[in-house]
This record gives structure tokens, C-alpha cells and sequence, in this order.
């Protein structure tokens, strides 16, 4: 059974593991914003996101969903956008 295709490990600065940590860590944040500093967090390892997901119990495509706006825009990226309506 395959376990999907290695990703490029996410290179993270000292600082910035230090800033997830704390989220991914935190009791009174919500918890959207605490899985997503955890799925962040485990990109570090290149692991495919299908194990990633596994290993946290959420969706292959929900890892990738995360990965990409947190390498584009940082801790930011993480906070849903505003949508119309």
C-alpha cells in the first residue's frame, strides 16, 4: 500500500518553530489554527502528507491545503481569509 509521494521538507528558521510550537501547543486558541500549526509543524520532516495526515488524523489534502499558504505567506498564512457574505 503506498503512502503517497514524498514532499520537500518545509525549512523552518529557529524563530519560526518557536512561533508554531507555540500555537500548535496553545489551550486557548482555536483549534483550527492550533491543527494547522501542528500540520506545519510536521511538514518539516518531507514525509509524504498522507502519512502526515495519518499520523494527525486529518486528510491528506488538508496537510497539502496548509502547506502551501504557509510557505507563501508564513503564520499568516494559517487564519482562514475573509469570505464574502
Amino acid at each position: 500500500m503506498s503512502s503517497g509521494h514524498r514532499m520537500p521538507p518545509l525549512d523552518l528558521s529557529n524563530e519560526a518553530v518557536s512561533e508554531l510550537e507555540s500555537l500548535a501547543n496553545s489551550r486557548s486558541l482555536p483549534h483550527s489554527i492550533v491543527q494547522r500549526a501542528q500540520i506545519v509543524l510536521e511538514c518539516r520532516s518531507g514525509e509524504s502528507n498522507a502519512l502526515i495526515g495519518k499520523r494527525l488524523g486529518v486528510a491528506h489534502v488538508t496537510v497539502g491545503k496548509w502547506r502551501t499558504p504557509y510557505t507563501e505567506k508564513g503564520i499568516a498564512g494559517l487564519h482562514d481569509e475573509l469570505r464574502p457574505g
